[in-house]
């Protein structure tokens, strides 16, 4: 076996561990996948498990680097003078005072591009309080645009995570750079060719980094949040919206609206007495007016601040420690065994109004086109809601009459909405084309 067989051996087992076509595609089909997040999860998870192997075995590979002929991880120069464009994040004010700011962040990169000959072929493109969880960003999309162009050779960056925050996302955006618009990153640390061991191990390991780096500060944010809800009694810490039959008090915390405090007990007994959301609401409105405009009956009828007991979204608290429910009586509008008897008429409409019939899914939509373009073409493709918390199926609608798919409800401040609708469907469509005319690395993931 020669040395370079060796080397391309080592290469392709790496690309098969961090870039696992049958993994994203096949393995991600648990039952009733609940948001395109758990996706993401999963691979990054892959990608975690494979990384420990990876760079144990690239180290014993270096060691012995004279064998094979696998030279020292060094920068190799372009002798010819390449084409490039500069991309900048920031992800808040703070960062950009106390960290990198933008303008540094382009003057550094300005000088790597004259040291190495490398012509910026655009103004340098910067996305200023953005965040780097996902690539809903102008910026980044104004990159991939201009990286579609056959002059265009280097991305310059920062840092990886200037890119993305997000392993999985950042790994697949800079692999469809590379393979699909044949432009390759380079950073203040050097060259990041996929397409070479040390530049994939640099480019995972820094991915991989920045996401749990991220994960621990969001962490850190939400038990604060939690705990400023629970112990501080903070509503707008969690929630952004004051629950009907409820205004906000003077320390933050929420009290009684005696006007409303009626029509909530009405919105349980009529919905009890029918057992339909839209018939309680139509009563209600006939009685009293449009005073649930912007309300949810079903939302409103699973509110826990009703019997006294408000407590934090259930995917929030993952920190056992941190007990999520605050015991208000002050609060208490509904008796106990109301509620419950409520909850039960849901659950029984809920099992009434669920199907066997399958309805397409994230999975299904990332099949039929891909990661990367599910993403880029719908802003709520990760189920969650503005106010943050997760989206949950709540029922089945059609799109363009033939295809099955879920309408989503969010329990904290009640919108929903169907997801895809027709017009994100019709964008994955174009993106897919677009990223797929020639492309043999995406044919491969189908």
């Amino acid at each position: 076996m020669t040395s370079q067989s060796t080397l391309e051996r080592l290469v392709s087992v790496c690309k098969s561990a961090l870039f696992p076509s049958i993994y994203i595609i096949r393995g991600i089909r648990s039952p009733n996948p609940r948001h395109i997040l758990r996706t993401i999860l999963a691979v990054v998870q892959n990608i975690k498990r494979q990384i420990q192997f990876l760079a144990v075995f690239a180290t014993a590979l270096c060691l012995s680097s004279d064998q094979i002929g696998l030279k020292e991880f060094t920068d190799k120069e372009q002798s010819s003078k390449e084409k490039g464009i500069i991309y900048a994040r920031v992800s808040s004010n703070e960062q950009a005072t106390e960290g990198h700011s933008l303008n540094e962040q382009v003057e550094s990169l300005t000088t790597v591009a004259n040291n190495r000959d490398i012509e910026l072929v655009h103004e340098p493109i910067k996305d200023e309080g953005e965040t780097g969880t996902n690539f809903d960003r102008d910026g980044i999309q104004q990159v991939f645009q201009l990286a579609k162009r056959d002059d265009v050779s280097y991305l310059l960056c920062q840092n990886v995570d200037r890119i993305g925050r997000s392993a999985a996302e950042t790994l697949y955006f800079l692999r469809v750079l590379q393979t699909e618009c044949e432009v390759k990153l380079r950073t203040t640390s050097g060259e990041q060719d996929l397409d070479k061991i040390e530049g994939l191990m640099h480019t995972t390991l820094m991915s991989l980094l920045s996401e749990v780096s991220n994960e621990i500060r969001t962490s850190k944010a939400k038990n604060t949040q939690i705990r400023r809800f629970v112990e501080e009694k903070r509503w707008h810490t969690i929630y952004p919206t004051i629950p009907f039959g409820y205004q906000q008090a003077a320390d933050g915390w929420l009290e009684v609206d005696p006007e409303n405090e009626e029509i909530v007990e009405e919105i349980f007994t009529e919905f009890l007495d029918c057992e339909a959301y839209e018939t309680t609401g139509r009563r209600i409105e006939n009685r009293h007016g449009p005073v649930l405009e912007g309300h949810r009956v079903k939302t409103l009828l699973q509110q826990e601040a009703y019997i006294g007991k408000p407590q934090i979204p259930e995917e929030w608290n993952t920190n056992e420690d941190v007990q999520g429910v605050v015991e208000d009586s002050d609060l208490k509008i509904i008796d106990e065994k109301t509620f419950k008897r409520a909850q039960r008429v849901i659950a029984k409409k809920d099992q009434i109004h669920s199907t066997d019939e399958e309805s397409n899914t994230i999975v299904d939509f990332i099949e039929e086109f891909d990661l990367f373009t599910v993403i880029q073409s719908s802003e709520p493709a990760k189920l969650h809601c503005e106010c943050g918390c997760e989206m949950v199926k709540n029922g089945q609608r059609n799109l363009k009459g033939e295809i099955k798919v879920h309408r989503c409800t969010c329990p904290g401040c009640g919108k929903d909405r169907k997801w895809p609708r027709e017009n994100e469907y019709d964008r994955m469509e174009l993106v897919y084309d677009l990223l797929n005319e020639g492309s043999e690395f995406l044919k491969s993931l189908k």
